[in-house]
């Protein structure tokens, strides 16, 4: 959306040459777009637009009106295109939708799919294929390459499955070699994409031993201390409905079948084979077992598969963003941030008195994490100031237009409070919210808030650096 000299906005969607360094078409259109894509095979572009509205238009002809316009039922939220199939997913109603479209009739819905479930994209697939879906669900972080034709099925049979790093995969390509990468937070797997062989899983196997570029140092074992409980399994339980997702695993609603109560179930995928991954669960898993603390959810239990680690947590009746859907304008007053802030400060603090390892979850992650820098548990404060931000502001500080948060943002660290932020909540997230420079001592100013019910959060942060241990 741009404005004319007039001053007068107008919706387009402008196609862009990089050599020229100049915009060669403009396409003007009537709704967002949210998303779209160039199919280079027959010169025209597929937009997406938030009410469900998928449109074609050619570069060859008027660039005016779409060529083909087609409502979908939800809103789009993912496109794109192979040879001959450009295909949509959509989500309403807690249901996902995936369609197709070969250019000729009607989209044709292929599969209907819950929050369980992931839909990557669609690749060629082989001779006897129109494409393999990629998809999987969130608890076995397991990668499935199923024909098109079969993705509607209950029981679908796949072509090809195999591990990946985490459930939460958020994009794929195909490189030169015919090789499938596909991509998340902890890395990246190679995989063939050419389907055409005697016996595909060997060839794949070799493949990626060729991609590897080394391999875990190996060391001699110590010992093994099981740090599970061997008497609980996931038949004990009937699982419910995904709570979330993060950079470590998924997290589950479940109920016992023995004594009907209710639990969150996490699930991670199981690495512990290499040997380093296995000391840092095994370590996580001692000290989040001691963690007994009222701002800290208890961990109950641990068991693993061959491909999971469940963790059994007490169960929160709500998470952060339920609280701030009820709160007017999703945002909470001074008094509920300063509440929350002095619970997550005791919390932080008593963690602080053990050691722990540093991970985090993409928008609330330190400058520190993100450049992989030296981290100390100031990350954490870091965490904090963003967390008192999203609850004042109803967004994160560093969120970008289109929902996601820019590392590159985070690593150079400029944090600017709105102007219509509290005085006394942005005096706190600017001691927070920032780069970890020397110490010069002096302090700021009390969070003080005034009410039926005085609550003051004293703290001794000083203005060049974090530290929570002294939060009261």
């Amino acid at each position: 959306m741009h404005s004319k000299r007039s001053g007068v906005f107008t919706k387009s969607i402008l196609l862009y040459d990089v050599k020229t360094d100049s915009v060669v078409r403009e396409l003007k259109t009537n709704v967002t777009s949210s998303l779209s894509n160039f199919r280079k095979e027959r010169y025209e572009i597929i937009t997406s637009g938030l009410n469900g509205n998928w449109s074609v238009y050619d570069l060859r002809g008027s660039l005016n009106k779409a060529v083909y316009t087609y409502s979908l039922k939800g809103s789009i939220v993912k496109q794109g295109y192979k040879t001959n199939m450009s295909y949509c997913e959509t989500f309403d109603k807690d249901v996902h939708r995936l369609y197709t479209w070969n250019g000729e009739t009607q989209p044709s819905e292929r599969w209907a799919f819950d929050e369980k479930q992931w839909f990557l994209g669609i690749i060629d697939g082989n001779n006897a294929s129109e494409g393999f879906v990629i998809h999987g669900s969130y608890k076995n972080s397991q990668l499935v390459l199923t024909d098109v034709k079969n993705i509607a099925q209950q029981k679908c049979t796949s072509f090809h499955k195999y591990g990946v790093k985490s459930p939460n995969q958020t994009m794929f390509d195909i490189l030169p070699g015919n090789v499938l990468a596909t991509g998340c937070a902890t890395g990246i797997m190679m995989q063939s994409a050419q389907f055409d062989v005697d016996n595909f899983k060997n060839h794949s196997e070799k493949l990626r031993e060729a991609c590897s570029k080394g391999k875990s140092p190996a060391g001699k074992r110590d010992k093994d201390i099981n740090v599970y409980d061997n008497d609980v399994t996931e038949e004990k339980f009937d699982i419910g409905k995904l709570m979330g997702t993060g950079s470590m695993g998924s997290v589950f609603k479940c109920r016992s079948k023995k004594s009907g109560k209710e639990f969150a179930l996490k699930y991670i995928i199981n690495q512990t084979s290499i040997l380093s991954k296995k000391f840092e669960i095994e370590r996580e898993l001692l000290i989040q077992r001691d963690l007994r603390h009222e701002n800290i959810v208890k961990m109950l239990a641990a068991f693993k598969s061959k491909i999971n680690i469940c963790f059994v947590l007490e169960l929160m009746q709500e998470s952060l963003h339920d609280v701030l859907k009820r709160k007017r304008g999703h945002v909470m007053n001074v008094k509920d941030v300063a509440q929350m802030t002095d619970c997550v400060a005791k919390a932080l603090s008593y963690c602080h008195k053990r050691h722990g390892t540093f991970c985090g979850t993409q928008g609330y992650m330190a400058h520190e994490i993100v450049t992989r820098s030296k981290q100390t548990t100031a990350v954490d404060c870091f965490s904090l100031g963003i967390v008192i931000h999203q609850c004042s502001q109803g967004t994160l500080p560093f969120q970008l237009p289109t929902g996601h948060v820019s590392e590159y943002i985070v690593s150079k660290c400029k944090y600017d409070p709105p102007v219509q932020m509290n005085m006394s909540i942005r005096g706190v997230t600017q001691m927070l919210v920032k780069k970890m420079p020397k110490r010069d001592g002096r302090p700021i100013k009390y969070l003080q808030v005034s009410s039926s019910r005085t609550i003051t959060i004293k703290h001794k942060v000083t203005s060049t650096s974090r530290n929570v241990n002294s939060f009261k």
